[in-house]
């Protein structure tokens, strides 16, 4: 229970239950009012993506970042608008230890590109009226995303392999998501606040396109297109900024 992020919990859950003790609950706070919420952090691959060994993509831990709209129609109850990105380096060495090549170039990794909406509640609890309010929040998310793997260029002697030259790219991906966020928003003077959140993936199978290229000793070239197949769950924390943009009069 050292750890630092395990401290920083434990002083945020003291800090809540103290909060509490003195809150209100407002079932009006979120009457006629929209915000605007930009967020991110560190994510967590699933085990698919993670896996170090084939048929695991070998993805590391990488970043996610989220752009809502969500706008309250009615006693905590609301829905919106999601922009979110999805980012994983490639294990590099655990690629390595699979396709031992000469030399190699890889460039990106593993980046997924989201747009969906949001159904969520939240729970207003008044601390201070009209100057400080800790609103529980939880959403479920669902829409459309995009996915790409890193472009990887390989480089085998002619005497160990077919092959002198192998590149892999990825063509064009798009698929459904779904998943779920919940968390903390600190607002203040009922026009900005700071957020905690925890958000996840759900863990459903799809498949990415990628076209493979390789040539041979003599300069000959073979193409096809393949895929890759896995479960493209994750999980991660995100931190950031809200700003409320309408109120009732």
């Amino acid at each position: 229970m050292n750890h630092p992020i395990c401290r920083s919990l434990l002083t945020l859950a003291f800090v809540i239950s103290a909060c509490s003790l003195s809150a209100q609950y407002s079932s009006e706070y979120w009457y006629q009012k929209g915000y605007l919420s930009i967020a991110a952090g560190p994510a967590s691959p699933g085990p698919d993506l993670a896996a170090s060994v084939s048929p695991g993509l070998m993805a590391n831990n990488g970043l996610l970042a989220d752009v809502d709209y969500n706008y309250m129609v009615a006693y905590g109850f609301g829905v919106g608008l999601n922009l979110g990105l999805d980012y994983y380096g490639l294990n590099q060495d655990a690629f390595l230890a699979e396709a031992s090549p000469e030399t190699y170039s890889c460039k990106g990794g593993f980046l997924s590109g989201r747009m969906g909406l949001n159904l969520l509640m939240n729970v207003p609890l008044e601390i201070i009226p009209d100057k400080f309010t800790l609103n529980l929040t939880a959403e479920l998310n669902g829409g459309l995303r995009s996915y790409t793997i890193p472009d990887i260029d390989l480089f085998h002697s002619e005497l160990e392999n077919k092959y002198t030259e192998i590149s892999y790219r990825s063509r064009a991906n798009v698929m459904g998501y779904a998943g779920y966020s919940t968390g903390l928003q600190f607002l203040f003077n009922n026009r900005f606040g700071v957020t905690v959140s925890y958000s996840v993936l759900f863990a459903t199978r799809h498949r990415i396109n990628y076209s493979v290229r390789a040539f041979d000793a003599a300069g000959n070239l073979y193409e096809e297109e393949d895929y890759l197949s896995a479960r493209l769950d994750r999980s991660g924390l995100q931190f950031g900024l809200l700003f409320i943009l309408s109120s009732r009069d």
